[in-house]
């Protein structure tokens, strides 16, 4: 007889969702690269999504990894749609405007 060992492996999968409040007022923005509207994403916000710091999120504007677009009012938008690349982690954006 041999020794045999028995491996047993587990597999843990957790998922989350992060939900997004937009202000009432939001509205589409026309985004030039995926060529279409979409509701912008501040900075902060793309930083607590992908779980990185601020100068991630800044780094990666500065190298067009994110799509940006500036505001009427000047504040910086980043496009929603680069959020769902295969480097990111699986999330839900149920968006909400209430």
């Amino acid at each position: 007889m041999t020794n045999r060992k028995r491996i047993t492996q587990t597999r843990i999968e957790t998922h989350e969702v992060i939900r997004i409040h937009l202000n009432a007022g939001s509205s589409p923005i026309w985004c030039p690269v995926c060529r279409k509207e979409v509701l912008g994403l501040l900075p902060y916000q793309v930083a607590v999504i992908r779980s990185v710091t601020m100068a991630e999120v800044q780094h990666q504007i500065m190298t067009g990894e994110l799509h940006t677009m500036e505001l009427e009012s000047g504040e910086l938008v980043v496009c929603p749609d680069v959020l769902h690349n295969k480097e990111t982690r699986r999330i839900s954006l149920p968006i909400q405007t209430t």
